[in-house]
């Protein structure tokens, strides 16, 4: 595994645990404010590591290729 894979699946992760932290927050009645901020934050996250995932694929792509 590449040095970006292990940081791809560190991000998926951190997002993943974000998510459970609102998820505990629900349980615990705590303000809807934070949930929805712990929530928020967990989908921005994913979209970043998305997003980073997209450039490992394009960077694994010979320049010559993308001209086509």
């Amino acid at each position: 595994m590449t040095d970006r894979e292990t940081l791809l699946r560190y991000r998926i992760k951190q997002a993943e645990e974000t998510l459970a932290d609102a998820e505990a927050m629900r349980k615990g009645a705590l303000s809807t404010r934070s949930i929805i901020n712990r929530a928020y934050y967990s989908i921005f996250m994913q979209q970043n590591a998305k997003a980073f995932s997209c450039r490992l694929r394009e960077s694994a792509v010979k320049p010559t290729d993308r001209m086509f």
